[in-house]
């Protein structure tokens, strides 16, 4: 994923109201989570290869975003995903 695409995606996720899951699992929340854990991996290869602050700051916001997907799992589900 190229640094340019992050940018896209984020200008997206901010010009629409709605929310596409790409995983195929029929829970939402676990879904959600997997879809934002792999965005934040992709952020961190990019991080590891720009190291400019624009990219930490990307690979931040979708470590955080997964973050907040898993305790919304945990919240209703009672278990960590590791």
């Amino acid at each position: 994923m190229t640094r340019r695409r992050l940018f896209q995606y984020i200008e997206q996720l901010e010009s629409t109201d709605d929310y596409v899951l790409s995983d195929l699992q029929p829970d939402p929340l676990i879904a959600s989570w997997v879809d934002a854990e792999s965005d934040a991996v992709a952020a961190y290869e990019m991080r590891a290869l720009d190291r400019d602050p624009a990219s930490y700051a990307i690979y931040r916001a979708y470590a955080d975003q997964a973050d907040a997907a898993q305790d919304a799992l945990a919240a209703t589900t009672g278990r960590l995903i590791a």
